[in-house]
């Protein structure tokens, strides 16, 4: 992209699909700096089957032992809006979020349906037509890319599931 220096992503199969969550679950992708001593993040995105939705941003920096959340959070407040139609959004960052190589970082984004039903998130991953002509592979890593609620009972006040063994991404 010319708009932004450096693209952290996990997509890479070709092969979509989607999950339904229920309204108020979060999707999380942990990422690993990498382009410079410092680097801004400007923006993040996320893809949509469903309209309608009212989406929260925030991103932690460096959380340990895979809890997600119990990093420190780099926006002062999360980012806030609604989607109208299904598709891919990119959501701009109106503050300074900066990174430094190594660090890792994670986006958790909320979604709640305009009506309380569920939100139908896009996904990446692997897969074989049924005659075997052809053939998607995600190279998604485990421990990468999560999918939570929240759960009162867990010591980080979140319970996340792991995308890629739940869903044989």
């Amino acid at each position: 992209s010319e708009k932004y220096d450096n693209n952290y992503q996990y997509d890479g199969s070709c092969m979509v699909s989607s999950i339904s969550l229920n309204s108020g679950m979060l999707v999380a992708n942990t990422y690993k700096a990498s382009a410079s001593e410092k680097e801004r993040i400007d923006a993040v995105s996320f893809a949509l089957l469903s309209s309608n939705v009212e989406y929260s941003v925030q991103i932690y920096n460096n959380c340990k032992n895979y809890k997600l959340m119990n990093g420190e959070a780099l926006l002062s407040e999360p980012v806030e809006g609604c989607t109208s139609y299904p598709g891919y959004y990119t959501i701009e960052i109106p503050e300074d979020v900066v990174v430094s190589r190594g660090d890792e970082y994670t986006v958790c984004i909320e979604f709640r349906s305009s009506d309380g039903g569920s939100v139908d998130v896009l996904i990446d991953h692997s897969a074989t037509d049924e005659i075997g002509n052809f053939e998607f592979t995600n190279n998604l890593e485990n421990d990468r890319s999560y999918y939570g609620q929240y759960f009162d009972l867990s010591s980080t006040g979140m319970y996340f599931s792991d995308l890629v063994s739940s869903y044989e991404c």
